[in-house]
């Protein structure tokens, strides 16, 4: 609606200045309700995102350890063909410890 003929125009003006539409009290009461069902989802958006967040956190923590604990300072400190943990079973330990 950018056009300024158009937002100039006595026609467009009265179409939106003439007749309002009023809601009824059970139209007004569910615009109510869906206002705040759309406030707790938001909520549960924000919460669920703050979760995740710190599940990741806690996961590259968890990564951190477990690289720390496989390497030494020159270089892997256990051979992992010596270990009985692959990747994927440190990755389950990890993700296990954190809940």
């Amino acid at each position: 609606m950018a056009s300024p003929t158009v937002l100039s125009s006595p026609v467009f003006r009265s179409f939106l200045l003439s007749d309002p539409i009023t809601l009824t009290c059970e139209e007004t009461e569910d615009a109510k309700r869906r206002e705040e069902a759309d406030r707790v989802r938001e909520d549960g958006r924000k919460k669920f995102a703050k979760e995740i967040a710190s599940r990741v956190d806690a996961l590259r923590d968890a990564l951190k350890s477990v690289k720390g604990d496989i390497m030494g300072k020159s270089g892997f400190s256990i051979p992992v063909s010596q270990s009985n943990l692959n990747l994927n079973s440190l990755l389950y330990l990890s993700l296990a410890q954190m809940g």
